[in-house]
């Protein structure tokens, strides 16, 4: 009960009506509390919401700023809460199972990536709106597919 107040909520704050497949997808995410890819959540849902719906939907929760995506090495689309501005974050992804991991960087290094794009962004005459940061490799899983 505890997650689904949670997916209200954040649907009230952003004024967006509390559907039942927007409630469904907010549930898993805040319930996984790392990025998942579509697939994973239509299967999350036990065939309540079709593949089509889920996009819509992930599509409708970015509109408003309650969900970033970003996209695997192999193409899938992930989909995760968005943070408040305060908290930056980037992701561990490993190749063999698929699972994305949030990671958070020491504070001088968050801070010489922010120099380094302050530099970029002056010698190439560019506003840099965002950046991200990702690292690939390989879990010691031994549930690998």
């Amino acid at each position: 009960m505890k997650k689904r107040n949670a997916s209200m909520t954040m649907l009230r704050l952003k004024d967006l009506s509390a559907t039942k497949p927007r409630i469904q997808v907010l549930d898993i995410l805040v319930q996984s509390n790392s990025p998942m890819s579509i697939d994973d959540i239509v299967k999350e849902t036990k065939g309540k919401i079709a593949i089509s719906s889920a996009y819509r939907v992930i599509a409708d929760l970015m509109d408003v700023n309650i969900v970033n995506t970003f996209q695997s090495p192999d193409s899938k689309l992930l989909v995760e809460l968005a943070q408040d501005d305060s908290s930056h974050h980037h992701h561990l992804y490993c190749t063999s199972c698929k699972k994305a991991t949030d990671i958070e960087l020491d504070a001088s290094l968050e801070e010489n990536i922010n120099q380094l794009i302050n530099k970029i962004s002056k010698s190439n005459n560019i506003t840099i709106t965002d950046h991200s940061f990702e690292l690939y490799g390989e879990c010691d899983s031994k549930n690998h597919k």
